[in-house]
């Protein structure tokens, strides 16, 4: 027996001139980032592994531990996995559903423990929808676009990860240096109040000098313990980074910051920014939003379900080939009354890509915000720290001639005591100002992005199965 698909049924189907209209969504970069240039950039091709350009082994060897250790940048793998599989789920809607099925009964006579009779079958099922306006390849498509999508936000946390890594290993480094700075200005303060302590006891100096430099002296070492836990905290952070136990890490004391690079390239905005994992992403997830805008607007219209099923019956599973039958049958089903559910459906979808559009927009805005502001301060922090460097100088020269005509009776410990407390937080000052400008610097460098998140693989210790 068989049933095949009315000429009557694929007559109506091939001749449907209907069309599912549909403007498809555009996110031109050139036309959002439309300036030529930055405000400003140097003449250095910036390494495409940024932190390269600080020159220091110690950090490259950190940041490519993290990228491989790192538990979030785990977890985003992860993500990345369960993206790949629903895309696979999501495409195997464009191929045929088949399944198999078996079925059997029998009786048996109690009274000599047989069977008597028996009967059974077999039978194949198939089922196909038409993809007549493009919807499967639709929601196919959005399915991809999520899946590369996600991969864009991998990368994403890889560039900040590797932000998070420099920027604390900067941390660690100033504050090494800030304490190597307050112990030697302790030094320096003991020396100062031996000074005063001896010309007290000749009686050249009074008991309230005595006392200021002892307070100065206090106020460096209460400095101290600051510094210490501030390192201890840098380490904490950074072994997070690193995916280890804050407990079992440690790492050795550095006390110079690395010098600043010279200003990179900064490029044309819409290239530069194009590459930015975050900006692709944004532009991905509207495209996916728009496609499944798309297979909204196709439920409005018919769709062909096509099914067939292979199958035999007998009253013994001996003759199970010699039964065989074949169904085929077409569904050609419209839409008529839903209450208004995919209309609904297809104004939601519409509201999802007009945020997905403005939420693109904003992410390329904000780009171009990140690098401009980068540029500007650090024209700012560059004049500041010159200038704070200008100060230590005069300052050191201003305690200098203090504390000669102190010596000699010019002038009393008060001017020693002023110029001492100057010169020692403009000292600070400098510091603060050195990782100042070089986290500036990171932070320009991670706003330009780059492409070398796109070569990243998982580490061994989380890839897919493992």
């Amino acid at each position: 027996m068989k049933r095949l698909v009315p000429i009557s049924l694929l007559g109506l189907v091939f001749s449907w001139t209907a069309c599912v209209p549909h403007q498809p969504v555009k996110a031109d970069i050139t036309e959002v980032a439309m300036a030529e240039s930055f405000s400003r950039g140097g003449e250095i091709q910036a390494p495409e592994r940024w932190w390269e350009a600080f020159g220091d082994e110690e950090l490259s060897e950190l940041i490519d531990r993290g990228l491989q250790e790192n538990l979030s940048l785990g977890q985003a793998w992860a993500r990345l996995e369960q993206a790949r599989a629903t895309y696979a789920r999501t495409r195997s809607a464009e191929s045929v559903s088949l399944n198999a099925g078996v079925t059997g009964s029998g009786a048996e006579d109690l009274s000599n423990n047989r069977p008597t009779a028996e009967s059974g079958g077999l039978s194949l099922n198939l089922a196909y929808e038409v993809d007549l306006w493009g919807k499967i390849a639709a929601d196919t498509e959005a399915g991809l676009l999520d899946y590369r999508a996600t991969r864009k936000d991998m990368e994403a946390v890889a560039l900040t990860l590797s932000g998070q890594i420099a920027l604390n290993w900067l941390d660690l480094t100033e504050s090494n240096m800030r304490l190597a700075v307050l112990q030697e200005q302790v030094k320096v303060n003991s020396d100062y109040l031996k000074l005063v302590e001896l010309r007290f006891s000749q009686g050249l100096a009074t008991g309230t000098e005595v006392y200021q430099q002892r307070l100065q002296l206090a106020s460096i070492r209460n400095r101290i313990p600051d510094a210490e836990s501030d390192i201890d905290l840098a380490k904490n952070r950074l072994a997070l980074l690193l995916g280890e136990n804050p407990l079992a890490f440690d790492l050795k004391a550095r006390v110079i910051l690395p010098d600043l690079p010279g200003m990179p390239e900064t490029g044309i905005p819409a290239e530069v920014l194009g590459a930015r994992p975050d900006v692709k992403s944004a532009e991905l997830r509207l495209l996916a939003a728009d496609q499944r805008l798309f297979a909204a607007r196709t439920e409005l219209y018919p769709r062909l379900d096509l099914t067939a099923s292979v199958g035999s019956s007998g009253n013994s599973f001996s003759n199970i080939l010699d039964n065989w039958m074949l169904n085929l049958a077409g569904n050609l089903l419209a839409p008529i009354l839903d209450g208004g559910l995919r209309e609904a459906e297809v104004d939601r979808n519409r509201a999802v890509v007009q945020e997905r559009f403005l939420g693109w927009k904003d992410t390329v805005y904000t780009a171009v915000a990140e690098v401009e502001d980068s540029l500007s301060l650090e024209r700012t922090r560059l004049t500041t720290l010159q200038g704070t460097r200008e100060q230590v100088e005069l300052a050191a020269d201003t305690l200098e001639s203090a504390r000669k005509n102190y010596v000699n009776g010019v002038t009393d410990y008060l001017t020693v005591l002023n110029s001492l407390q100057s010169l020692q937080n403009l000292q600070l000052e400098e510091v603060a100002g050195q990782r100042a400008l070089l986290v500036n610097r990171l932070q320009l460098y991670l706003a330009l992005g780059g492409r070398w998140t796109e070569s990243l693989e998982p580490g061994t210790h989380f890839q897919a199965g493992k």
